[in-house]
């Protein structure tokens, strides 16, 4: 049995974040002598892109691990948080960087590095053995899985098939069929669902639908932007075919909400907004 962590540990842990973060922001007010404007701001749950932990009892914080622009105007931010699992963020930005918004969250813990070859194909090196590939220009992300766990740094590629994936311990991975490492990217498309919130936006009511190959255990839950757990419509088995689960408004504050459906081995996670 994993030991737990004493409260008190934790507590300090946190306090030392806080203090590292009123550093930091000494040292953006440095760096703005030096010719950098704190656009800091203008990120979600500023400072830092809070996450609560320990069942909303204490605030944790996010670290901004990379940044990528596709013009002028468009790009995208990763986020990772020490003290919290899957609640990495995604954000996305249409305006300089004057405003962003949460583009996803409740994967990974972790995302290191976001690299685009096209306005819609894009990968997200992550953790735990997976990473996320996109080809829908970010509006839905795929988990792709490495056979390794060692941890990831950088994802650079050249086209939608060929690139590399450096990590830790000396990890340099070549792929050429687009990271799916030993399956054929036909048979990674049978097996995965299609997940559709209609309507969406909603107000009243909204139905998850989604088909699923064979009868399996499956878990449906509701995350707000930060990624805490806010509800779980559905969790237990399903049988094959076509199925629907509707999600009341009357649950829900207006904002937005990521629905994870989670099955076997595999992860889904859409947006959704509560009008």
């Amino acid at each position: 049995m994993k030991p737990s962590v004493p409260k008190y540990a934790t507590n300090f842990r946190l306090q030392a974040a806080s203090l590292l973060c009123a550093l930091c922001t000494l040292n953006y007010a440095l760096a703005q002598q030096y010719g950098w404007t704190d656009i800091s701001a203008s990120l979600p749950d500023y400072p830092y892109d809070i996450v609560f932990i320990n069942n909303g009892a204490d605030t944790g914080f996010a670290h901004i691990s990379d940044i990528s622009f596709m013009n002028d105007y468009e790009g995208w931010v990763t986020t990772w948080h020490a003290f919290s699992d899957q609640n990495a963020a995604i954000l996305h930005m249409t305006d300089g960087g004057e405003s962003w918004t949460v583009s996803q969250v409740g994967y990974f813990k972790e995302y290191t590095h976001i690299h685009f070859t096209d306005a819609n194909t894009g990968w997200i090196s992550g953790s735990e053995g997976y990473m996320l590939r996109t080809t829908d220009g970010g509006t839905t992300w795929t988990q792709v899985y490495l056979g390794t766990h060692q941890s990831q740094n950088v994802v650079y590629f050249f086209d939608e098939e060929n690139g590399f994936l450096v990590g830790n311990g000396g990890m340099l991975l070549h792929t050429s069929n687009g990271g799916y490492t030993g399956i054929s990217v036909e048979k990674i498309k049978q097996d995965q669902i299609d997940v559709s919130l209609l309507p969406n936006p909603f107000h009243e009511s909204t139905s998850i639908g989604f088909e699923l190959p064979a009868d399996t255990f499956l878990t449906i839950e509701i995350l707000d932007h930060t990624g805490r757990l806010v509800s779980v419509p559905a969790r237990g088995h399903k049988s094959a075919g076509p199925n629907q689960v509707v999600v009341a408004g009357s649950s829900l504050p207006s904002g937005i909400f990521f629905v994870r459906v989670s099955f076997e081995n595999q992860m889904i996670v859409k947006k959704i907004v509560k009008l």
